[in-house]
């Protein structure tokens, strides 16, 4: 991790830990108003969990990858075998903290959750009719980290889409636990063209079903508005603090630090350990 992502990351722990400044009167002063923390959990930890030979498996696309939480993988790497041993932040995190994890990498770029578990692939990117499911051939995981698109197509199936993914899941495993990590475009966080339909209006029913959220995409958003900031920072934010100025028809995908606030409050969501001196 390079330098400036250190003092990013730190910056950023206190306002994982504390939560952000709000100005709930809108006027143009923020006042030092602490708000609820953006990670919530359905129920109280006795103390930190370890990780260490635990099974995770990260599913989604390149809103995962793209920050770095997992490695970028070829759309080629269909077998699960080929995607197992991930040695992303979240892998890298987890050693330095002791603990040795198995990551699975079940990331496509482009991919919605019912590309990937709908037995037949429609995401136009070299894979179409591919049954994905049938690649997926150990599902016997302790926990299970999912994050969808924030498209239309996305939105209409979601329901359906979790369904099926943590039913098979359960069957393999009846004790494994699954996180939805809430993206930056689920909040509208783009450089160009409208704002995507979101899931944000899901969030309520996964915490329901057991889920761990993690609304990492909350924390970028809010900076970038003016919503919050971090008490004590002097570290202005903008747009491209958080996403990659790849080009103008990009312009929403996380970068490194992004890909850093996804692990860290993934990581600490799990174990229950503080964001304060992680790496």
């Amino acid at each position: 991790m390079n330098k400036l992502l250190k003092i990013f990351s730190f910056a950023l722990c206190m306002l994982i830990l504390f939560g952000c400044s709000a100005n709930p009167s809108g006027s143009g002063t923020e006042s030092p108003v602490a708000t609820e923390p953006t990670t919530t959990t359905t129920e109280a930890n006795d103390g930190p969990v370890s990780l260490d030979g635990k099974r995770v498996i990260f599913i989604g696309n390149s809103y995962i990858y793209y920050g770095g939480t997992v490695n970028e993988m070829k759309q080629a790497y269909l077998a699960q075998s080929d995607r197992l041993y991930d040695l992303g932040y979240f892998y890298q995190l987890c050693k330095a903290n002791g603990e040795e994890v198995v990551v699975s990498n079940w990331t496509f770029g482009g991919h919605s959750l019912e590309h990937l578990f709908g037995r037949n692939c429609k995401a136009d990117r070299g894979c179409d009719g591919v049954d994905h499911l049938s690649y997926l051939t150990d599902l016997d995981y302790d926990y299970v980290i999912i994050s969808a698109s924030s498209g239309a197509s996305c939105e209409k199936t979601f329901e359906d889409d979790i369904e099926t993914i943590t039913r098979l899941f359960r069957k393999a495993n009846p004790d494994v636990q699954f996180v939805y990590l809430c993206h930056t475009a689920s909040h509208g966080l783009r450089q160009s063209g409208a704002m995507q339909p979101t899931v944000l209006n899901h969030l309520k029913e996964l915490e329901a079903q057991g889920f761990k959220i993690v609304d990492w995409g909350k924390i970028p958003t809010d900076l970038v508005s003016g919503a919050a900031k971090i008490e004590g920072s002097t570290i202005n934010y903008d747009f491209y603090s958080f996403i990659i100025r790849k080009s103008e028809s990009d312009g929403y995908h996380p970068n490194q630090l992004s890909g850093y606030i996804t692990t860290l409050m993934t990581y600490c969501a799990i174990t229950g350990k503080s964001p304060v001196g992680q790496p």
